[in-house]
């Protein structure tokens, strides 16, 4: 007897980092524009705008892990060593 295959398999490591990195990649994109929205509407205050290039600085540096995180994963689909 051949036993049948769920429908719906587990999901790769790699559908899962794909789906968590457009999960939390599109929300950054939206928070890094607004804040990119406040700096030009609202200038000349130094606390905010030193405050609104800190969330920036931190918006850049997760869409960095993301982008890293979908390169490894490319690098896994490629049969390729990581750091290379």
């Amino acid at each position: 007897m051949v036993e049948k295959r769920s429908e719906r398999e587990c999901p790769t490591i790699e559908d899962i980092i794909q789906d968590i990195a457009h999960q939390l990649g599109n929300p950054l994109h939206i928070i890094g524009g607004r804040v990119q929205l406040l700096l030009r509407k609202m200038p000349g205050d130094p606390y905010l705008e030193r405050n609104l290039h800190i969330i920036t600085s931190q918006v850049e540096q997760m869409s960095l892990i993301i982008q890293e995180a979908l390169r490894a994963t490319k690098q896994i689909d490629g049969g390729e060593s990581f750091g290379t």
